[in-house]
């Protein structure tokens, strides 16, 4: 290629110091083999020059040597050949004028191998650009070199959330084979949302600075759009013209046409349009349909005939500068589903030009400051205001001609309105006297990578303006500068400019492609993947769905950023001095100037600023034939002035709607199914291959069953060739020409009418009769309306429908059903033609009616044990919704193991609940590692489950570096909290990388809040009453920071500022609470429970005084039972005793026992406890709180790592129950596996609420060696409360439609069963077929710390405390309809006291319009 530059130059006068003089202009390195260009100048010459060129090496010897003369003294570029085994280092080129100017100069030359300096960078891939949580972000990265080989040292690779924690941490990463490193990250259900960061740092080869990439990719909640929206303009907008055309277009991500319809939105951006009474309104609002693609028209009637209603001027004058904003939002028709597309464009005359009034000037205020030299200091000078005629181009030259001296010219336009504004500062080098002179005998040099690689000259130009072209080479690349200068009898210049040199796709020697042995396939086929590139290279596969492009893209590494960032830096901008500063010029970087001139007097050079707005390109309008107007689909109307128009070529007839009917296919065979479909990843290839010697390896894969476009990228690395990057994406789609869609509600209630929709899609290219069936299913009563009589009936059939579907068209098929079962049941569709078929499968969760309660009774199993376990169930419990099950696992943590995931039914959304999401893993971790039953399998959940915990308690940090119940939102960091995350966090620090410096901040920040006494302050809420330690001496917690203290002691001691303050921090408070335990102050018994494992953990004698007293107060049961009662037991329905579960201040009483007894090795005396405390859990191994959960499991684990029973385990369990009976065996092998039994329930009930049921009690019976934990679970629904509430709940309906309710519901504390105010809980259950909006005006929970939505159907709301006075607490929900669900059942809401569970209340609330609706209020295509 062959840039142009246009050069307007300035001269400088030079004063000579004897006639005839002379300039060279040369490079200051020499490369062995290529000539050496040098430029000569000369003036007061008439006679011919011989010079006389020796290159000289450092030792003195002659290298090369030449002559030539220039006739008549002008001037020329002559090439001096440097020999190709030239030895390395200093040379020296000596100069002679020999004849007509007489001088003798040298200049000294660096060697240049003339190769091109290597650059490094540094590269992240990342599967996809944006998550959801709970996903697994999948990334690679390797460090590149400008010769394209790939680096296979060593990366430090960081990955911190949105709030710049550190969340993974890989030191000297490296893969030494490729050098392409691999990991991923798996994110929580609830991390930090935003940006994250991913960065890379990596040693250049060979030397000591670092590189460093960095990646962003989004975590945030989405639904992955299915098509994209653009539209089709032209570059600007006329203002002279009647209308203006555009096109929307939208298309599925597999290519199809969406139909549905169009509201198009046409606005100016001008604030004072007439139109704009609040602001709010637009200029043009129409609807219309769209079939993948619409064109419309908007009338332009109310620029040109409207006038600005503040200056009465016409509105189209006004409009100088502004735009045209064109939105467009298009609906799905079948699912009602909305995505919009936005563009602006300019509006300008017909010529392309800005819009100019010829009523109103150009307005040129200047003014300059200069320096007063007798003020000494700036002062400032307006010069004359000129005006002028606005040019029908819209482009105005104006001159400017300020005086010598000033500093600075400062321009402000005023126009129609329109103000702008341009500052010129006078630049350092720029003097004040001169003239210019015609431009002769000009000069070129090409400078690249600090080089000269081309030279040039220009003889005898008559004009002051020089067009130079040249052949771009590239030795060039990655940019260059070019340099033009000249020397005439008494003046010279210099200036500069920079050129990018743009690579291609020859850079990569490693060539690779990608292809698929076709371009579409069916889900569930097999397809063949074909790379072709170096032999023995590694591929790195990606693929990823287009609707996640469509949300986030810049994930991938292409070749434009490989060879981005190969590039030395940036050069300088156009305006910098160093380009036009003739002696910043002529001392580039590559260039020397030898001359005998020895002053210069500079001249005042002439800059023109000119903004060269150019033609716009000519646009292509759409074929619009004016006057022929479609009809309106049935059901929509066009806007005034807009309609769409007809396709290219195509006509409507006045009032008649194209229909476009194509006859069916008549009879024949149903084609039968071949696939069903279940499968819809998002990233669908992530993959890495090794090529062979032939240069090519294949894939065959599945298809995923996700009807879209895949986009396919690879990049190969080769130890030869190094690195390949394929072209551009291979797009795969995925796609039938007929296929089903189901439209279902994630759940459905027993005895509710659910409506299945299937959406049909037909791309056969022909019409189709299709018929439709719904499968027949027991599980489900289909619903069957008499048209004439309306009667009503239920029967279990296959439904089939048959439906006329136009080529390229949808239709819906809805049967509206009730479900008659508990469980889950699959939905199965299939739509057959002639042609062909599909069948599609989902599961549909079917609930029993009310709201569920879960019981549990466990114990642990020796030789020879016999239990009978009495089962008991409320007398208006739910049929069909209780289940007995027995589980037996020959570990005493099993259910813990079984359970990480979940092991509270209660909600964890504040910074104290969500440890239970991390401190739980750590104890199992440690226990099964200690016992040598970690199985890979285990380790990796475990891990994933502490990483995800970390990342979410995170959230609830303060900048202090302490964390709080509710994070920032609260006003300070919460002592007893801090502690706990830190103790938890170093634990887990064993397993996960977690940074120090957050362990260290939350140190620092518990010290700085130490009494002198040694006590450390209660500062921040603690919402448990019982973490206060039932006393206010605050011995509980002063004991609870000191426990976390010495069991963080191994990390902290790693910190500068804790390790000075450490002894005595941990001494002082270690002496308060010996002080209290000698003194016989400590009286409560929680408090003396910690404060037992604080001074054992310490190694204190004190510490046994104090169990002792401890022990005394222990409860030990017939069965050899140890425990601690320090609350009074509740009234309870007679049911309920036999699932009675201590509170969870018990449960840490002994758990803190257990701990101590460990550590003095007192096992013998720890059994009792830790028989009582397994019999307190629940079906899934926990407790029925938060840190009670915690302790007790760290109790058990560190117990049960350390002791172990003395024989080994071969344990027969037998389980009767009634006429049932099982036996389970429980050996070495399988100790791990856990075994459930389900117990038959036979029924004899007389209907709901008079229920006949007896549970039947359970028997157990254990013969062999060893012991094993045994758990009797149950569950069941009620509709009503069925124990003694604690709280008083009111609800109403606010508002309800077919559409949408809002309900309110309040809860406030009963005097009798309040205490003192702790965190409450309210959880408000949806309605099937409904979604909470908690953004809508109408939702009103303001009053709450924190609220979420937990599995789409349950509202949670978190309170501070629930108080006895009316009316409590109150929250009104809107929930809008989003399935066809009618007869709605009653929803619950509950409400607990969080650490006192049993502190519990019940309510249901009811829509009547909903109960009393039937599926034909809600589906008007049902056929009703």
């Amino acid at each position: 290629m062959s840039p142009l530059l246009m050069l307007v130059i300035g001269v400088v006068h030079a004063i000579c110091v004897q006639a005839g003089s002379h300039w060279v202009v040369l490079p200051d390195k020499y490369s062995p083999g290529k000539p050496l260009p040098l430029s000569f100048s000369f003036y007061n010459v008439s006679e011919d020059v011989l010079v006389r060129i020796d290159l000289i090496a450092n030792d003195h010897v002659l290298v090369e040597t030449m002559t030539h003369t220039f006739k008549q003294g002008n001037s020329g570029l002559i090439q001096l050949q440097v020999p190709a085994d030239v030895h390395d280092g200093e040379h020296v080129l000596l100069i002679n004028g020999l004849k007509g100017v007489y001088f003798q100069d040298h200049a000294r030359l660096r060697h240049d191998s003339g190769e091109i300096p290597d650059k490094f960078a540094v590269h992240i891939q990342t599967d996809k650009g944006i998550y959801k949580p709970g996903q697994t972000i999948h990334f690679r990265t390797f460090g590149i070199s400008s010769n394209m080989m790939v680096y296979t040292g060593f990366f430090n690779i960081t990955i911190k959330d949105p709030k710049g924690n550190l969340m993974k941490n890989m030191v000297n990463a490296s893969e030494s084979e490729y050098g392409v490193v691999e990991d991923f990250i798996i994110m929580d259900t609830e991390p930090v949302l935003g940006d994250w960061l991913i960065s890379v740092t990596a040693r250049e080869p060979g030397e000591i600075s670092t590189t460093t990439a960095t990646k962003h990719f989004t975590v945030d909640k989405y639904v992955l759009p299915k098509f994209d929206v653009k539209l089709d303009l032209p570059p600007f907008a006329v203002t002279t013209d009647k209308e203006f055309h555009g096109t929307v277009r939208a298309k599925y991500t597999y290519g199809k046409p969406v139909i549905g319809t169009v509201k198009l939105y046409a606005d100016i951006d001008y604030s004072q349009a007439p139109w704009k009474y609040a602001g709010t309104e637009v200029m043009v609002e129409a609807s219309f349909d769209i079939d993948g693609e619409a064109k419309f028209t908007i009338p332009f009637s109310r620029i040109t005939n409207e006038v600005d209603p503040y200056s009465f001027q016409p509105l189209v004058d006004k409009l100088a500068g502004y735009h045209l904003t064109i939105k467009a939002s298009v609906t799905e028709s079948l699912n009602n589903i909305t995505r919009n597309a936005t563009q602006q464009v300019s509006l300008t005359q017909a010529n392309g030009n800005p819009i100019i009034s010829s009523n109103e000037e150009v307005r040129l205020v200047s003014y300059v400051k200069f320096y007063d030299k007798q003020l000494y200091k700036y002062r400032a000078q307006y010069l004359t205001e000129q005006t002028f005629a606005p040019p029908p181009n819209g482009v105005l030259e104006v001159v400017v001609d300020p005086p010598v001296n000033v500093s600075s010219l400062h321009l402000e336009v005023f126009y129609n309105g329109l103000t702008d504004t341009l500052n010129v500062d006078k630049p350092s080098w720029l003097l004040d006297t001169g003239n210019m002179q015609i431009l002769q005998n000009t000069s070129t040099t090409v400078i690249a990578n600090d080089r000269v690689v081309q030279s040039g000259a220009i003889q005898d130009s008559t004009s002051d303006i020089v067009h130079i072209s040249f052949t771009v080479t590239s030795d060039m690349k990655p940019y260059a500068k070019l340099v033009v200068y000249f020397f005439e009898t008494s003046m010279w210049n210099a200036d500069a400019m920079f050129f990018d040199v743009h690579e291609d796709s020859n850079k990569f020697k490693n060539k690779i492609s990608l292809s698929f042995d076709q371009t579409t396939a069916e889900p569930g086929e097999n397809v063949s993947l074909s790379i072709v590139t170096d032999p023995m290279s590694l591929v790195n596969l990606l693929a990823v769905d287009q609707s996640v492009l469509l949300l986030a893209s810049g994930n991938d590494v292409t070749q434009g950023d490989i060879i981005s960032s190969l590039k030395f830096g940036t050069h300088a901008g156009k305006d910098s001095s160093s380009l036009h500063d003739p002696r910043q010029v002529l001392q580039s970087t590559g260039i020397q100037v030898i001359t005998d001139v020895d002053t210069f007097k500079w001249v005042h050079p002439v800059y023109k600023r000119q903004i060269d707005c150019g033609p716009y390109p000519s646009a292509t309008f759409p074929t619009y034939v004016p006057g022929i107007v479609p009809t309106p689909a049935p059901g929509f109307t066009y806007a005034p002035n807009v309609i769409p128009t007809p396709a290219p070529g195509q006509t409507y007839a006045p009032g008649v709607f194209p229909t476009g009917v194509v006859p069916g296919t008549g009879g024949g065979a149903l084609q039968e199914v071949k696939h069903t479909r279940d499968s819809f990843p998002e990233t669908w290839l992530w993959t890495n291959l090794t090529v062979g010697t032939n240069g090519t390896v294949s894939l065959t894969t599945t298809v995923p069953d996700t009807i879209t476009s895949w986009y396919a990228t690879a990049f190969s690395v080769n130890k030869q060739s190094g690195l390949g990057l394929t072209d551009s994406a291979a797009k795969f789609t995925t796609f039938r020409p007929f296929f089903i869609n189901l439209n279902l509600p994630y759940s459905v209630v027993r005895g509710e009418e659910v409506v299945l929709q299937a959406n049909v899609f037909n791309y056969m290219g022909q019409d189709l009769d299709v018929v439709v069936t719904f499968e027949k299913s027991n599980d489900y009563q289909v619903i069957n309306r008499d048209q004439t009589s309306g009667h009503v009936t239920y029967s279990s059939v296959d439904v089939v429908r048959n439906v006329h579907i136009k080529a390229g068209m949808a239709e819906s098929v809805f049967v509206p059903v009730v479900a008659n079962i508990v469980g889950v049941t699959k939905i199965a569709v299939k739509a057959q033609t002639v042609l062909s078929a599909d069948r599609v499968i989902r599961d549909l969760i079917i609930e029993a009616e009310g709201t569920t309660m879960h019981f549990n009774v466990p114990m642990i199993l020796n030789k020879d044990t016999g239990l009978d376990v009495p089962l008991s169930f409320p007398p208006t419990f739910v049929v069909d919704s209780q289940k007995i099950q027995v589980s037996i696992i020959g570990d005493t943590m099993g259910p813990t193991l079984k359970n990480l995931k979940g092991l509270l039914r209660m909600p964890t959304g504040c910074g104290e609940q969500t440890m239970t999401s991390l401190a739980p893993d750590v104890f199992v971790y440690n226990y099964l590692k200690a016992t040598n039953r970690l199985t890979p399998e285990i380790a990796d959940m475990a891990l994933q489950y502490m990483y995800k915990g970390y990342q979410r308690e995170l959230t609830f940090q303060h900048n202090d570096g302490s964390f709080s119940i509710w994070g920032q939102s609260d006003s300070t960091g919460s002592m007893w909290l801090s502690a706990f995350v830190l103790k938890s966090f170093h634990q887990a620090k064993a397993h996960i990388y977690i940074e120090d410096n957050i362990l260290f901040r939350i140190a620092r920040w518990i010290i700085s809040y130490q009494r002198h006494d040694g006590s450390f302050r209660a500062i921040g809420s603690v919402h448990d009453t019982s973490l206060k330690g039932g006393s206010s001496s605050g011995d509980s917690l002063t004991a609870f920071v000191l426990i976390s203290l010495l069991e963080s002691e191994v990390t902290l001691q790693n910190d500068y500022y804790y390790r000075n303050r450490y002894t005595s921090t941990i001494a002082n408070a270690v002496s308060y609470l010996e002080q209290r335990v000698v003194a016989d102050r400590i009286t409560d018994m929680y408090d003396l429970a910690v404060v037992t494992y604080a001074l054992g953990l310490s190694g204190s004698s004190q510490g046994y005084a104090a169990y002792r007293k401890l022990d005394k107060m222990a409860i030990t049961t017939s069965g050899g039972k140890k425990y601690w009662n320090a609350t009074t037991k509740p009234n309870l329905y007679s049911w309920e005793y036999n699932y009675y579960q201590s509170p969870p201040l018990e449960i840490e009483i002994a758990s803190y026992a257990l701990l101590y007894l460990t550590k003095i090795h007192q096992y013998s005396d720890g059994f009792p406890i830790l028989q009582w405390l397994i019999g307190q859990r629940n079906s899934r191994g926990a407790f029925r709180s938060t840190q009670d959960t915690v302790l007790g499991l760290q109790a058990m684990s560190e117990y049960g790592s350390l002791y172990s029973a003395p024989n080994g385990l071969n344990l027969d369990v037998g389980i009767s129950s009634g006429k049932f009976h099982k036996d389970v065996h429980v050996g070495p092998n399988d100790a791990m596996v856990l075994k459930l039994v389900d117990i038959p329930l036979v029924s004899t009930n007389q209907g709901r609420g008079n229920n006949s049921i007896t549970p039947p009690s359970v028997s157990l019976q254990a013969q062999g060696s060893g012991s094993v934990l045994a758990q009797v679970s149950v569950s069941f629904n009620v509709e009503t409360e069925v124990a003694l509430p604690a709280f008083n709940i009111t609800t109403s309906i606010i508002s309800e439609t077919f559409r949408s309710i809002i309900v309110r519901a309040c809860a406030r504390y009963l005097p009798q069963r309040f205490e003192t105010g702790s965190m409450s809980v309210m959880e408000i259950d949806l309605p099937s077929g409904f979604a909470a909006d908690l953004e809508s005006p109408e939702t009103h929970i303001q009053d709450t710390r924190r609220s979420e939505i937990r599995d789409e159907k349950t509202v949670v709301l978190y309170y501070d405390e629930i108080l006895p006075r009316y009316p409590g607490v109150c929250a009104t929900v809107e929930m809008i309809r989003t399935d066809l669900v009618a007869k709605t059942k009653p929803a619950a809401i509950r409400v607990f006291d969080y650490y006192k569970p049993d502190n519990r209340a019940l309510a249901f609330f009811e829509s009547q319009l909903l109960k009393q609706s039937s599926y034909c209020d809600i589906c008007s295509s049902c056929g009703c």
